[in-house]
């Protein structure tokens, strides 16, 4: 019998057991992958969930598990298609650096947004629709086959916490600038290995889904123009949801993206212009080229018109 660790004002939901499987499996995705359980060559129903049971730990059987309903039959072949697709294209590639990055370690942390501050996030993120599978770019077909990104520093909260809890801070030169992907993610090994026990606290019951859990992100990014810091929610999501079991961090559009007026100039252009990429000597082929951030939404909810 499954014990009930949270309590929200959600109805019930209501689907099929398979369904219901899933989000346990969604739930115990990254703590049981080393697990191999010994099966009969056939076996009954009712035995395979007992082994799976008794392979359990304590806290793996009491773990909160947010029930949401599977992926329909075109979402499930659109992944498996991506995944297709990403078989010959090397995951551990990365991405190009923007002009005028620095390096993450020279970026100092942010801080910690305003109690104002986090009750708009929340409110803005919560409680929200069912989101659709991000539409992560597995295979970027233009000149270069790489994809931007962007240096940046973050700290890493439970959405409720509040200080002194456990704040992670992770910084990275390649946080991927991804343009179709819904929400900004941070694959979970990266939190899994220095902090085993952090995505497992109940603190996290109602922001626990099948594909992740959600967290609060102070973030300072390093733009070709300009510093931006922002608070929003990213999800730490498993890496076998992620196309191309990409470790790493991705900025998506919901909170991130949709916060900024932009402007992209890739390499080509800045070539055709006659503003080379090398003008800055960089090594040829390492950059991107530029994004330069014309105005943003900050985190006072206010316009910010940059000259």
């Amino acid at each position: 019998m499954a014990k009930q660790l949270a309590s929200t004002s959600r109805p019930a939901t209501g689907l099929n057991p398979k369904d219901a499987l899933a989000s346990v499996a969604g739930v115990l995705t990254g703590s049981i992958e080393d697990i191999i359980i010994e099966f009969p060559w056939i076996t009954t129903t009712a035995d395979a969930l007992k082994k799976v049971n008794d392979t359990l730990t304590e806290s793996d059987r009491h773990r909160s598990v947010v029930i949401t309903k599977a992926r329909t039959r075109e979402q499930t072949l659109r992944l498996q298609r991506l995944a297709k697709e990403a078989s010959s294209f090397s995951s551990s590639s990365l991405p190009l650096q923007i002009r005028n990055s620095i390096p993450s370690s020279e970026i100092e942390m942010p801080k910690r947004p305003t109690p104002a501050q986090i009750q708009r996030l929340k409110e803005k993120f919560f409680p929200s629709q069912p989101q659709n599978d991000p539409y992560i770019i597995v295979r970027a077909n233009l000149d270069e086959g790489k994809l931007a990104s962007i240096s940046g520093a973050i700290v890493i909260t439970a959405i409720d916490a509040a200080p002194p809890d456990l704040q992670i801070q992770l910084r990275s030169d390649h946080c991927v600038w991804d343009t179709g992907a819904h929400i900004s993610r941070i694959s979970e090994d990266l939190i899994r290995g220095p902090y085993p026990d952090f995505l497992d606290n109940d603190i996290h019951a109602i922001y626990r889904q099948a594909d992740g859990v959600s967290v609060k992100v102070a973030g300072r990014f390093k733009f070709s123009n300009f510093v931006l810091d922002i608070s929003t929610i990213f999800q730490v999501t498993p890496l076998d949801r992620i196309p191309n079991r990409r470790s790493g961090i991705i900025l998506g559009q919901t909170g991130f993206i949709d916060q900024m007026l932009y402007e992209s100039i890739p390499r080509k252009i800045l070539e055709k212009r006659g503003k080379s990429v090398e003008d800055s000597e960089c090594v040829e082929d390492s950059e991107w080229g530029d994004i330069n951030i014309k105005a943003y939404v900050n985190d006072d909810d206010e316009i910010v018109d940059l000259a």
